[in-house]
């Protein structure tokens, strides 16, 4: 299962709070609930690095997705690579 915030956060929106409620109750910024949703409808390859603990930060996740969106084969080459993604070498990657 995904962060327990994560499934918080698609459930407050399911019954129809915004994303600045949900953020004002979590006592998070608007950019935190975005960086949330995003990860909402996260692929099976997103998912599988977090299952497997290859990958557990919210904005390494975050980061990683919009990553693979721009340029999906140099994202899984690298994957390959890394035993954890992290910010370190997410960074180092960019």
């Amino acid at each position: 299962m995904f962060p327990i915030v994560v499934v918080f956060v698609q459930r407050r929106l399911t019954v129809g709070e915004s994303q600045a409620e949900i953020a004002q109750r979590l006592g998070k910024s608007r950019g935190y609930v975005t960086i949330i949703c995003a990860l909402i409808d996260a692929p099976d390859w997103l998912m599988d690095l977090y299952r497997n603990g290859r990958g557990r930060g919210i904005t390494e996740l975050y980061e990683l997705r919009k990553l693979h969106e721009a340029h999906p084969d140099a994202v899984e080459h690298w994957l390959i690579t890394q035993p954890q993604v992290a910010r370190a070498n997410l960074q180092a990657f960019k």
